[in-house]
């Protein structure tokens, strides 16, 4: 429990810091162009977490502040997205891995015209929730069933690039492609990978 709330208490520390270079940029840098979006997506495992978890789908709520004078953005993100079992798993049970993240990062616009290409970084936590019940063999080679049920809070990132197209002066389609790479155990760092799909629409504020 500890440890969860250092994590949480940390995220809140670097969203306020990154909070706080927004206000810096619009104050040096002049107009900036705020942006709240919706985003739906698709997940596709990737190596060994692959094996048990084959897919996932979900959301993202997004809040975004691109300067214009240097086509840098600071995002702020969360959402939810849920993962599909693998049907050779082993699971027993009826099975749930759900994901919400907090997230912070970055954009740079090649260009802020009606189209417009970008890259972008994400970084944050994950509050992950887990349940099913898994039959593996013991040090014996014994079959025995384990029993997974809890929530856990855990590092994340994500890089990726992506192509915004202006429909109206307020509203933009977004199409993204991001690797992910989310860390359980140390022992196997960033074991939850895979490619995400995701289509956004974006509504600039006035």
């Amino acid at each position: 429990m500890k440890s969860i709330t250092c994590l949480i208490i940390g995220f809140l520390f670097v969203s306020s810091l990154f909070a706080q270079v927004t206000t810096d940029m619009v104050n040096e840098n002049g107009e900036n162009l705020k942006f709240v979006s919706v985003q739906g997506f698709t997940v596709e495992s990737l190596v060994h977490f692959k094996d048990s978890w084959i897919d996932a789908t979900g959301f993202y709520a997004t809040y975004g502040s691109i300067s214009t004078s240097n086509q840098w953005s600071l995002i702020f993100q969360t959402g939810y997205f849920s993962f599909n079992a693998n049907p050779d798993a082993g699971f027993t049970t009826d099975e749930k891995f759900e994901i919400i993240p907090l997230q912070v990062g970055t954009r740079y616009y090649m260009t802020l015209d009606r189209f417009r290409p970008f890259l972008l970084a994400m970084s944050g936590l994950n509050i992950i929730s887990a349940k099913y019940t898994e039959v593996v063999p013991d040090e014996e080679g014994i079959e025995q069933e384990v029993e997974i049920d809890g929530t856990e809070v855990k590092a994340n990132f994500q890089v990726g690039l992506g192509l915004g197209l202006l429909l109206f002066s307020n509203l933009e389609i977004e199409g993204q492609f991001k690797y992910n790479s989310h860390l359980i155990e140390p022992s196997l760092p960033y074991n939850i990978t895979g490619l995400e799909y995701g289509v956004a629409l974006n509504w600039y504020l006035k």
